[in-house]
């Protein structure tokens, strides 16, 4: 969780302050190419098949605080994904 919050919000920051960009450049570096959409379509895909599968999961095993992963992933996705795993290996552990 800290590597997936760390080395990603590395780079935004390098890319925001090293390189002197605004944060309106930021979103608009989104639809540069086509490379760079499609990785857009890509984990906005995988962001949403997560949280339709965690939000049933957690209703399913009953786990705690799941609802973490929502903020979580106003971070990024590399934070929200350990996170709810952790949460599900935590309370599914005490449950066996």
């Amino acid at each position: 969780m800290v590597l997936g919050t760390a080395l990603p919000w590395y780079y935004f920051g390098q890319y925001l302050i090293v390189d002197g960009h605004s944060m309106s450049e930021f979103f608009s570096s989104w639809s540069a190419n086509n490379s760079v959409r499609g990785v857009l379509a890509d984990l906005s895909i995988a962001g949403l098949s997560f949280l339709v599968w965690a939000t049933i999961d957690a209703q399913r095993n009953a786990i705690k605080r799941w609802w973490l992963m929502f903020p979580a992933l106003m971070v990024g996705f590399s934070l929200a994904v350990p996170l709810y795993l952790y949460l599900r290996e935590t309370q599914l552990s005490t449950t066996r």
